[in-house]
């Protein structure tokens, strides 16, 4: 509460108090509620990974016009999938969104429809873990894939939309620890050959192709 003194004008500062409450009420109640993508494995899933600040590096390129992609970093990866039934080996390369702070971590691709033209995005924690992610405020379906700290799979699965009216939305995790994770919107990650056996390496920062 601001403390105003006028002299004697006793009504005018009343006045001016009573306002400045009612200003306070309409700010707190338009102010939006905190939702966490990245769920920790206590009782409550809405509690957020909570890890020390990793450095991100945003793309140098016109792409970090879009304020989406110039609030996280970028990495390069490679995917080599080394074959399995009706399944032929592959080496894919690409460039994903990073996430690795903190914010990032928590809000995913929540209100997003795309990934403004880069292949995915890559969740990198600091340690082994294992955690769920959920769906909330999410706009279409996702494919999500976990890599332990050797770059090999660990566990994949698609995570429907989280209807609005559902208050607390499910969380998927793998059945192993996990030290990165990369989400795609749907059928995005069987065309980066992400399957059973897949093995990712990370490289440096990177652009989108055109």
């Amino acid at each position: 509460m601001h403390d105003r003194r006028f002299g004697g004008l006793f009504w005018g500062t009343a006045a001016l108090l009573m306002v400045g409450a009612v200003w306070s009420l309409v700010s707190i109640a338009r102010s939006p509620s905190t939702t966490k993508r990245a769920a920790t494995t206590s009782s409550s899933v809405k509690s957020p990974i909570r890890q020390k600040h990793g450095t991100s590096t945003t793309s140098s390129t016109s792409t970090t016009l879009d304020p989406f992609v110039a609030s996280y970093g970028t990495v390069g990866f490679t995917v080599v999938n080394p074959g399995r039934k009706d399944v032929p080996a592959s080496t894919k390369k690409g460039c994903a969104l990073l996430a690795t702070t903190t914010k990032q971590l928590e809000n995913g691709l929540m209100g997003r429809s795309d990934l403004a033209g880069f292949d995915a995005m890559v969740f990198r924690f600091d340690r082994n873990l294992i955690a769920g992610f959920y769906m909330k405020n999410v706009k279409a379906p996702l494919n999500i894939a976990w890599f332990d700290s050797n770059g090999k799979i660990v566990g994949a699965t698609t995570m429907p939309v989280c209807p609005p009216q559902i208050k607390d939305c499910p969380t998927f995790k793998p059945g192993a620890a996990f030290r990165t994770a990369m989400e795609t919107f749907d059928g995005g990650m069987s065309k980066l050959g992400v399957g059973t056996g897949s093995v990712i390496t990370y490289t440096g920062t990177c652009s989108p192709s055109a």
